[in-house]
């Protein structure tokens, strides 16, 4: 998608979002993680899982627009095939990447996530998300260097 008329990075939420499924058996860790901080932290995370309605836009969709108005976006393990271009978007939000730091070469990864630099690129996180609270706190706290990784990914892309 063409993203355009980003917000300004003092006018966003200082919150991370996170929209995507969880499959059909809570496959992922990282996601269901990822929704059990919006759970236990509805202040810092927003984080929905997308479900399919009939005649309707999938409950708690949210474009990419929408996304944008967030200073943090998660990036997760997921569904082969949608990963390239979810995190070439993701890069062009303007907003920082919080991601987990991975070993290169998993499945999940895109041809170019080699390329990215952990604080250069994205905010590393634990696997399982389970530090992203803290980690959203130090984004608050260092928020000049936050947006320095936000602007270098969205160069990078």
């Amino acid at each position: 998608p063409v993203l355009t008329h980003l917000p300004e990075w003092h006018t966003r939420k200082p919150m991370l979002v996170w929209r995507g499924s969880n499959g059909p058996v809570n496959q992922h860790p990282s996601r269901r993680g990822l929704l059990d901080a919006g759970l236990l932290h509805p202040d810092l995370v927003d984080a929905k899982e997308v479900q399919n309605t009939i005649g309707a836009l999938p409950l708690h969709f949210m474009n990419w627009t929408a996304q944008a108005q967030y200073k943090y976006a998660a990036y997760t393990q997921g569904f082969l095939g949608a990963q390239s271009w979810r995190l070439a978007t993701l890069l062009r939000t303007g907003s920082a990447l919080f991601m987990e730091h991975l070993q290169v070469g998993a499945l999940h990864h895109s041809w170019f996530s080699r390329f990215l630099k952990p604080m250069i690129h994205f905010v590393p996180v634990q696997p399982d998300f389970r530090d992203v609270a803290d980690m959203i706190e130090w984004a608050k706290t260092e928020d000049s260097a936050v947006r320095k990784i936000a602007e270098s990914s969205k160069r990078f892309a």
